[in-house]
């Protein structure tokens, strides 16, 4: 797939994901990183985006602690 296509199915995929706390912490996170994310990285937050809303934010809330593939995603979303 098109690196620009994959870019907007994952933007979209973040966006749109059914709990609005979610859609917002993670479509900061595209707004802001998307652009400049690495191949690799790329391939992560698409694997990230699989995981229920409730564990992203427990992770994000410091409540649980995330898998390690995931810290640097984590570390983005906090504010």
């Amino acid at each position: 797939m098109h690196e620009a296509s994959t870019k907007k199915a994952l933007a979209y995929q973040a966006t749109h994901r059914g709990i609005k706390e979610t859609d917002l912490l993670l479509g900061r996170f595209v707004d802001n990183f998307l652009e400049t994310l690495s191949t690799q990285e790329l391939e992560t937050f698409a694997e990230f985006l699989k995981t229920p809303d409730q564990d992203i934010l427990a992770w994000v809330m410091d409540q649980e602690t995330p898998p390690h593939a995931y810290t640097w995603i984590i570390k983005k979303l906090r504010p």
